[in-house]
């Protein structure tokens, strides 16, 4: 990840302050790739079926990843946004597989692309539908008062505090209970 970020940033040094979205990308895969490995002991009571449980994890190691960097940029924080990426989440590579199938085997006529264009809307549909209907609820956001970047960095310095903490926990075989009672 830092080889992938340090050759965009050669590339375009403006990304690191100009494009949120290489930001939060980059800030979300490393979420990712240091939490979802220590968020998983404490999910023993979502079944492993189906990569549910690392499913979870991901989604939760991610939002939390981007959270202080998104609330700075947005100035609002999603109070639904770990249920509705859970439940969306796995239709998205569906839904991309079914959309190139679409396109693919529309090459070759309208007529065949036809059922698999139907499952792509479908899903797609599903996708958009359980984020519109989240997004209207009215508590589906919190919104914050305006606070500086040093306070972002603080925040990670924190995550990453705490990161250290549960690494070094998890190495040593040591999970609190109160959050697991499965875990040994």
């Amino acid at each position: 990840l830092l080889l992938a970020g340090f050759a965009m940033l050669l590339w375009n040094p403006l990304v690191l302050i100009w494009d949120p979205s290489f930001q939060l990308s980059f800030i979300a895969t490393l979420g990712l790739l240091l939490g979802s490995p220590l968020v998983v002991p404490y999910l023993t009571f979502i079944p492993k079926w189906f990569e549910l449980r690392e499913l979870v994890a991901a989604t939760i190691t991610t939002q939390i990843a981007v959270l202080p960097l998104l609330a700075y940029m947005v100035g609002q924080v999603s109070l639904v946004a770990l249920v509705v990426n859970a439940l969306v989440l796995p239709m998205v590579p569906l839904a991309m597989l079914a959309v190139f199938l679409t396109g693919v085997v529309g090459m070759l006529g309208t007529a065949l692309a036809t059922p698999l264009a139907l499952i792509a809307y479908g899903l797609l549909t599903y996708i958009i539908s359980t984020a519109a209907f989240f997004a209207a609820l009215p508590f589906a956001t919190v919104e914050l008062p305006p606070f500086s970047l040093w306070t972002v960095g603080a925040l990670y310095a924190l995550l990453f505090v705490l990161v250290r903490i549960v690494s070094a926990r998890s190495a040593h075989g040591v999970h609190d209970n109160r959050l697991s009672p499965h875990t040994t």
